[in-house]
């Protein structure tokens, strides 16, 4: 049995949830999205503010998909086998964050429906961030706005999944 005091605990998120993902899913994320903005950047064209503001929505994008695979990953406190399911959300973020095929090729009415999801302020986002001449501050603030927005909306999500899954959770022999 499980005491209330203990479901509230203060240790950090990424503390709780190591065990919900693949470890190296948010080192090749920034990987990724720091070689090509840096592969992309033209020094001449932005002010070092869009760089910093271009840096901040890369690491939102890095702590975006850290959340959002700990509310997957916390899906183990169900599910016995967890394989699968994180093999189908690897493919649906990499599908629909831009990184298997731009966002730009889809049609306007599924561009749409991506404009209300995460997944394109994961790669698309803060790569047209350093490659497209035509975004304003404006573009950039609300860009990081919206990451903001998602981080705290799958906070919330993965806090409430973690408290029904210590609730559910029965550790045998251990």
């Amino acid at each position: 049995y499980i005491k209330e005091e203990e479901l509230y605990c203060e240790a950090p998120l990424f503390v709780m949830c190591s065990f919900s993902h693949r470890s190296y899913d948010l080192v090749w994320h920034s990987w990724i999205s720091g070689t090509f903005s840096l592969a992309l950047y033209q020094p001449s064209s932005k002010s070092n503010y869009f760089l910093i503001l271009g840096s901040i929505a890369i690491i939102l994008s890095m702590v975006l998909w850290f959340l959002i695979s700990c509310c997957v990953g916390m899906l183990s406190f169900w599910l016995e086998n967890i394989f699968f399911v994180l093999t189908v959300k690897e493919i649906v973020i990499q599908f629909l964050s831009g990184i298997l095929l731009p966002l730009s090729f889809f049609s306007n009415n599924f561009r749409l429906f991506l404009d209300v999801l995460p997944f394109k302020y994961l790669v698309y986002e803060p790569l047209q961030m350093f490659s497209n001449d035509t975004y304003k501050l404006i573009d950039y603030l609300r860009i990081i706005c919206i990451q903001l927005i998602w981080c705290i909306i799958f906070y919330i999500i993965s806090r409430f999944i973690l408290r029904k899954g210590v609730e559910h959770f029965s550790n045998v022999g251990g």
